[in-house]
């Protein structure tokens, strides 16, 4: 790690521009940690050394995380941009190479081959970026799922781009025209990222709308997405921070599904793990959409299990058994259950358990045709 050098006793040199700085050495590169003299970096929350300020390769920004929350009251004091289901990645683009770094700071680039000139289309110039790296569905919205196989994929990087292709959303900028704009508010810098000029085929800048908080979110339920992010116009960027600044305002849905089974804690003394959920298509087919096993107490846990055992039987009710290890029940009982994301033909996620259901005939509880995986 670079260190400004003692010229003579009690004397500190600046190593920068080797002057005698004993009376203004106070600032430290925020970076490496050298001391830097005020001649050389201007009076700042996060100041440079000219070495790092010259080489943004030397900069791992880890990105600002919003809080969880509800809807502003202070509208007018907020922007609203969609929340995308994806995995976040800072951008870094020195003129000449492209470096994509992940939340935790570990270099990404080589598994996204479709995004490696990402940085050629923001032409001469030092850039670094705040965004989202997608997969998107047959409708265009992002699929976690789909991200999942990338993330986890094997060294083949181009086959695994041709077969799930993913997109680059940049919704912010920490870097450009040869400084930091972390300390500038968040609308000069949404004024700074769009006219950088993004135009890629697999990145693009989502817009975002002021004073539109109801709106926004009233869209995302609308085309199936898991919220917006609202950002308070006049913040600045705060590397590493969850924030109180940004807030998420995800959607949570709701469903009855019938329970055709449930599985055993695997780790435990055999207790209730989770339920197997179900609903009918038009045909009174039950199709299985996936598992709850959170949201119980106890006591909730030990009154569901009792009521299952009575209810088991041989075979699955289910058009398509989901798993060989399930006890299988009679489809008598309702459940509600909260959820945060129901893809198309696959299973819902990020589920909790609300309660039984006992108003209502268990062949009432139909699904959306095209929410259901059909038998293969």
């Amino acid at each position: 790690m670079p260190q400004s050098v003692r010229d003579e006793p009690g004397e500190i040199v600046c190593r920068h521009c080797g002057g005698h700085c004993t009376y203004d050495m106070t600032q430290r590169c925020w970076r490496c940690d050298d001391l830097v003299c005020m001649h050389c970096v201007e009076e700042r929350d996060e100041p440079l050394c000219p070495d790092c300020r010259r080489d943004i390769n030397r900069l791992h920004i880890s990105p600002m995380l919003a809080s969880t929350g509800d809807l502003p009251t202070d509208d007018e004091n907020w922007a609203y941009e969609f929340k995308w289901d994806g995995a976040r990645a800072i951008g870094y683009w020195n003129s000449s190479t492209w470096r994509l770094e992940s939340r935790n700071l570990l270099d990404v680039t080589a598994k996204y081959p479709e995004l490696e000139d990402v940085g050629e289309s923001l032409g001469p110039g030092d850039v670094i970026l705040d965004g989202e790296i997608v997969a998107l569905d047959e409708k265009g919205r992002p699929s976690f799922q789909r991200l999942q196989h990338r993330m986890h994929a094997g060294s083949d990087f181009l086959h695994h781009a041709r077969r799930t292709p993913v997109q680059y959303f940049i919704f912010d900028v920490l870097w450009a025209n040869g400084e930091s704009t972390i300390r500038l508010p968040y609308t000069r810098r949404r004024e700074i990222l769009d006219g950088l000029g993004v135009r890629h085929p697999c990145s693009r800048v989502p817009p975002t709308f002021a004073h539109r908080g109801e709106d926004l979110l009233k869209a995302a339920a609308d085309h199936g997405l898991e919220g917006i992010i609202a950002k308070q116009l006049n913040s600045r960027y705060e590397p590493g921070v969850r924030s109180a600044s940004w807030r998420k305002i995800k959607l949570v849905l709701e469903q009855e599904f019938v329970v055709g089974g449930y599985l055993v804690e695997k780790h435990g003394r055999g207790g209730l793990g989770s339920l197997l959920l179900g609903c009918h298509d038009a045909n009174g087919v039950l199709h299985y959409v996936g598992n709850v096993g959170t949201g119980w107490d106890e006591r909730t846990r030990h009154g569901l299990l009792v009521l299952l055992r009575r209810l088991e039987r041989p075979l699955s009710p289910f058009a398509q058994p989901p798993s060989r290890s399930a006890y299988h029940v009679a489809p008598r009982l309702i459940v509600r259950v909260e959820y945060r994301r129901w893809p198309q033909d696959g299973q819902v996620q990020q589920a909790s358990y609300k309660g039984l259901v006992d108003d209502r005939p268990v062949g009432d509880v139909v699904c959306q045709a095209a929410k259901l995986q059909r038998p293969r």
